[in-house]
């Protein structure tokens, strides 16, 4: 149980740091820009964020897995096709 918390602590921590740090960046971004355009800019910034990442939920274990599977069997056609899906 140790290990569980000691990792889900360093998660926690990990976000919290980088949430500051992006706070940090549109302050920053802030003095030389107009308030609009930082608006505009962090929901673009945000709603890719949220697609890239919905997107990739799973992709690098399931193509591994795939890959993996058809790399046992001989199959490059096979993998051609998890690769090329993948992209």
């Amino acid at each position: 149980m140790g290990r569980v918390v000691r990792v889900s602590l360093w998660l926690y921590v990990s976000s919290v740091a980088t949430n500051f740090l992006g706070y940090v960046y549109w302050m920053v971004a802030a003095k030389f820009v107009e308030a609009s355009i930082i608006g505009s800019a962090a929901a673009v910034v945000g709603a890719s964020s949220l697609v890239a990442g919905v997107f990739s939920f799973g992709l690098s274990s399931g193509m591994t897995r795939m890959i993996g599977a058809s790399a046992s069997r001989n199959d490059v056609r096979g993998i051609s096709a998890y690769f090329f899906a993948s992209l």
